[in-house]
């Protein structure tokens, strides 16, 4: 399964990819990237 998501984040355009297996396998993988150079923070929540 494959998301992708544009925000715009201190004035400059982010795209996050998530795609993860999951439920049928624990694999998870995030693709951060930015139009120009910009300083943010990411949080990410694990689920027990």
């Amino acid at each position: 399964m494959e998301n992708k998501e544009t925000k715009s984040v201190s004035f400059t355009d982010v795209e996050i990819a998530h795609q993860s297996s999951v439920p049928w396998e624990g694999d998870v993988q995030i693709q951060i990237s930015t139009s120009d150079s910009a300083e943010f923070s990411v949080r990410l929540r694990i689920p027990e």
